[in-house]
């Protein structure tokens, strides 16, 4: 098993909203993530997500959610998912995560905050969404192609 690290630029919007007469008030902001690669770290070191030893492509399964509370919304929050070196079980997964957030989106029971995804060898495991919830919109769910920087 190898451990990587998302290696990403995160450009920060404030989309205004503040209110000088409400205590209460906040500035909304967005955010836009361009993926750089994934970085290689040592075993016992923070890391993002894991990958199974092997060749060939690399792919990131990640999400882009929207998030807020009464007085302003933080738009385009990025949650890295998985690595995967089968695309067929990346798009599985990516229908999956679409498929729950559909099901889920209008209620908010214990099942709405996490969901079974499966790993390139076949095993499944639970992943607590962070997309699901009042104030939360899911709003992509993407693969991308990653290199190892």
């Amino acid at each position: 098993m190898r451990y990587f690290t998302i290696e990403k630029k995160t450009y920060c919007h404030n989309l205004g909203g503040w209110d000088a007469d409400d205590e209460w008030s906040r500035d909304s902001y967005a955010e836009d993530h361009y993926i750089l690669g994934i970085k290689e770290v040592k075993k016992g070191a923070y890391f993002d997500l894991p990958l199974a030893d092997g060749e060939g492509p690399i792919y990131l399964l990640y999400a882009i959610y929207d998030t807020g509370d009464s007085f302003g919304r933080d738009e385009g929050k990025f949650e890295a998912v998985m690595l995967h070196r089968n695309l067929e079980v990346a798009q599985r997964n990516k229908a999956l995560i679409e498929e729950h957030y559909e099901k889920y989106k209008p209620e908010y029971c214990v099942e709405a905050y996490s969901l079974k995804l499966y790993t390139d060898s076949g095993n499944e495991f639970t992943l607590s969404v962070p997309w699901t919830g009042y104030f939360e919109v899911l709003t992509n769910v993407e693969i991308e192609g990653v290199e190892i920087l």
